[in-house]
């Protein structure tokens, strides 16, 4: 059985749209750009600072010392992300007293001998604090504080 002869257009558009689909991939590379669907994920690949501002909320004890609460505790979810993002917005809209007043009523469950919590933003060495876990920050920004009712 003979193979029907394949007219001109044909012959061409297998090869030019795998080069179009090859330039496509290889596109964000190229550009340095990140886009979608095509990313080249830079958010992994370049170099970010040792020092990052956090924010965050701590529980206070009645020596004053400064714990870490759990992110159920700061934002009513397990997602660090989630609760960074709920205190940041906080923040940014002026609610932190609001929000630290939530977070005294989780956080006494999880830690019953606070006296206070703060709503914080905190700068961090992320090398240092990943590597001992228990680098203080270099600096604080409380931008709200809360009394544990007795």
């Amino acid at each position: 059985m003979d193979r029907p002869n394949r007219r001109p257009l044909t012959i061409w558009v297998r090869p030019a749209a795998s080069v179009a689909v090859v330039a496509l991939v290889a596109s964000p590379a190229l550009r340095q750009r990140d886009s979608y669907p095509l990313s080249t994920y830079p958010v992994y690949a370049e170099a970010r600072p040792a020092t990052a501002e956090l924010p965050t909320a701590v529980g206070v004890t009645a020596a004053g010392d400064r714990i870490r609460l759990s992110p159920t505790a700061i934002g009513a979810s397990d997602d660090p992300l989630i609760v960074a993002d709920r205190v940041a917005d906080s923040i940014a809209g002026g609610r932190a007293e609001h929000l630290c007043l939530a977070i005294v009523e989780r956080a006494v469950v999880e830690r019953p001998r606070l006296v206070g919590v703060e709503v914080v933003t905190e700068t961090v060495d992320l090398v240092a604090t990943a590597i001992d876990g228990a680098t203080p920050p270099a600096a604080r920004t409380v931008h709200a504080r809360c009394p544990v009712a007795p």
